[in-house]
């Protein structure tokens, strides 16, 4: 057996979207609720804030299914 630390856990940030379809982002004209507007800024922003708020050791990483606009949010956080 060895000393060896164990390794830091990251995240997991799903943010997919419904294959029928959601009432709310219809509503709101977006593809996934991951960029539905909330006080300004994009829900995913506001996970990843938390997440980065909480020291979240490891990397994080995001699932969707709009990488396209997932990564222009991204981009501007830069």
């Amino acid at each position: 057996m060895t000393n060896s630390k164990p390794t830091a856990i990251g995240a997991l940030v799903l943010a997919g979207a419904r294959h029928a379809g959601d009432p709310l982002c219809a509503q709101e004209g977006v593809a996934s609720k991951a960029v539905l507007d909330i006080g300004g800024k994009p829900m995913i922003i506001h996970v990843l804030d938390a997440l980065n708020m909480a020291n979240i050791e490891g990397d994080t990483w995001v699932l969707g299914a709009i990488k396209q606009r997932l990564l222009q949010l991204f981009q501007a956080m830069m």
